[in-house]
Formats: C-alpha cells, structure tokens, sequence
C-alpha cells in the first residue's frame, strides 16, 4: 500500500483518503468519460491520494537503464461516444493536467513541473478545479466519483481550495 499522503490534523497522523467506488450502473452512461474516471481513481489510488490501492505504489519505478522514473500510464482525454457528459469531460481533462504536471501519470508534454513557492520552498498547488454541475447530459455515476476525487485531491494539496495547504 503507497504512503498515505493526507495529514489529519485531529490526530496528528499520516492518513489515506477516502475508497471512492469506481462508476457503474446509472439510467445515462458517458462511457468514455468513465473510462477516463476509473482510470484517474486507479492513478489516484495507486498514489495514496485515494484509499483503496492494493499493493505497493509501482508505478513510480527507477529505470537504471534509462536513469529515470517510469510514471504510472498516460490516460487519454475523453473523446467521442455517442452520450457525453459536457460538464463532467472538462472536468476530467483538468484532473488528468494536474495528474500528468505533477508526474502521477505519464504523458505530460516536458514531464514533471514542480513549481517552488519562493519564501516557503514548498510544492505550489495546481489550479482550483470546481465539482462538475448542471448542464443537459449528467453521468451521476461519473460526477459521484469526480467530486470525490476532487476533495480527496484538495486534501492533498494537489490542487488548491482543500485543507491539505
């Protein structure tokens, strides 16, 4: 099981986040869209942002032939299929900027950008990104597991507005 990555300032220990169920079921399905959730919720848990992962966090592996770390698998942007989510994709596409810029998954463009905040020389945070509502197609299944994850990711201060700062 990977490091917990969440402080719970009660008890002053190292926590997991919260297990997040994968999507299933439900009267409409964005099936592209769910796959890209089931696959950030993996990443996720295999970083021990969420609780849930099953063995040790392989992903991150050292290449010595190389000399590099090998990331957890790209995960494609959700394109295409005949129902779409509009408000949960774009959703899904700022999550997978976050994972992809902080090198929980491969397929950034320069690999991974940690950003320095000057005076305190601790990682910056990523943009706020807000819970998927609205629009005329809802995934509930899909929006359930973002919203989730998106807390769990405020939390450890991979993206900004949780308690994890």
């Amino acid at each position: 099981m990977p490091q917990p990555k969440q402080l719970n300032t009660a008890t002053s220990q190292w926590v997991h986040g919260a297990a997040v169920t994968d999507p299933t079921g439900g009267a409409t399905a964005d099936t592209q869209g769910r796959t890209a959730t089931v696959s950030i919720l993996a990443a996720l848990r295999a970083a021990g942002v969420l609780g849930g992962a099953t063995g040790l966090n392989v992903g991150h592996s050292y290449n010595a032939a190389t000399a590099s770390i090998t990331l957890q698998p790209a995960i494609a942007d959700p394109t295409g299929g005949v129902t779409i989510d509009d408000v949960a994709r774009p959703t899904i596409i700022s999550i997978l900027g976050v994972l992809r810029r902080t090198g929980i998954i491969a397929g950034g463009a320069g690999g991974p950008q940690f950003t320095l905040n000057g005076p305190t020389n601790q990682l910056c945070q990523g943009p706020a990104i807000a819970d998927p509502s609205g629009g005329a197609t809802i995934d509930t299944q899909v929006r359930t597991a973002l919203t989730s994850a998106l807390a769990a990711m405020r939390d450890a201060a991979l993206i900004t507005g949780g308690t994890g700062q």
